[in-house]
């Protein structure tokens, strides 16, 4: 169900309830701007095989941190390390070629045997291979962050995200969700997810776009006291991303999340905040929501916001927060959130 306030040429206000269909009706909101997308950089348009696209990510920048924090850990270890940007190449490679061809010992890469591919003792020897293994850092240990759980490898996570957001542009349509990344060892922050086809492993906030581009990510450790409490934990991490990702306000960018991230107060900040946010939400949960006295509807000083859109569909909800500058008085808010109410009970 659709509750949108029109205003006829005479300036008298009313509501109009239409059902949802197959093809979804726009709903005109003069606040909003057309979105016009962020193109992907230069770089990745004339990218062309697939080490030109690795080394957008894994760029010189990063590699160059790598080796010299890699140095600085040997130095610490009373050894020496030699190490050149190539050489870092040619290790990452050997790591992304034992992702495909998979052996019980890693020895065995370096193997004479016929069956064995010669690429990687050709590239590398074992011994400097397992040296790199040992010494390779990302971050100084002696300026250690004690509150944060992935201070070893942040500036790969930092430098990560900086360019998968520079590279990868935006689309007009943005969604947030949670992704695993499989992992079946002993770690503090490997999560379980029941029904997941990936059930053990890392799990990873990401924004991604419609064609499955991730734009942003943070991965999750466990409850985070950087993040500010206003939305509960899933709507902080909305927040987080968006703010991140540094998706423009007003804009046109549509955000899209489920039932885990999304609240009224959420979708209400988001429009004040000028972004086109849907959600789905239980049933039971946005009708006892509104029949409690929520501050952020009845406070004076609220911005004027509230469209409500809802399709009831099982157990859940589909809710949308708009924005109308010609609510302008509190009553008007109001009869909005009756409206709202009354067709929720229903």
């Amino acid at each position: 169900m659709k509750i949108i306030l029109q205003t006829d040429d005479e300036g008298e206000q009313s509501y109009e309830k239409s059902k949802w269909t197959k093809n979804p009706t726009v709903i005109a909101d003069e606040t909003r701007r057309e979105c016009d997308p962020e193109q992907p950089s230069t770089d990745s348009r004339t990218a062309k095989t697939p080490l030109d696209y690795f080394k957008l990510f894994f760029d010189m920048e990063l590699l160059s941190t790598i080796v010299e924090q890699s140095k600085k850990y040997a130095l610490q270890k009373n050894t020496s390390l030699d190490l050149s940007t190539d050489e870092l190449h040619v290790f990452l490679g050997i790591l992304l070629f034992s992702g495909y061809g998979k052996y019980p010992n890693r020895r065995i890469y370096w193997s004479n045997e016929d069956d064995v591919p010669k690429i990687v003792q050709d590239s590398m020897r074992l011994k400097g291979f397992e040296k790199i293994s040992k010494h390779i850092h990302f971050s100084d240990n002696a300026t250690l962050v004690q509150e944060d759980r992935l201070y070893k490898i942040r500036p790969l996570i930092d430098k990560l995200a900086k360019n998968f957001r520079q590279h990868g542009g935006l689309q007009e349509h943005l969604s947030i969700d949670e992704s695993m990344v499989p992992y079946y060892g002993k770690h503090y922050a490997k999560q379980y997810i029941r029904g997941k086809p990936i059930r053990f492993g890392f799990k990873n906030w990401a924004l991604c776009t419609n064609e499955g581009y991730m734009v942003g990510f943070d991965i999750y450790i466990g409850k985070n006291s950087s993040l500010e409490k206003h939305f509960g934990v899933g709507g902080d991490i909305v927040l987080a991303l968006l703010q991140q990702t540094e998706v423009p306000k007003n804009e046109g960018y549509k955000i899209y999340f489920d039932n885990y991230f999304t609240s009224l107060p959420l979708l209400a900040h988001l429009s004040v905040q000028k972004y086109c946010a849907t959600g789905t939400n239980p049933f039971t949960d946005v009708r006892n929501h509104l029949n409690t006295d929520d501050l952020w509807l009845k406070d004076r000083t609220a911005p004027d916001y509230f469209a409500v859109v809802m399709s009831k569909k099982r157990s859940h909800v589909l809710l949308q927060a708009l924005q109308f500058n010609d609510m302008e008085t509190r009553a008007q808010k109001h009869e909005v959130y009756n409206l709202a109410t009354s067709i929720i009970k229903r």
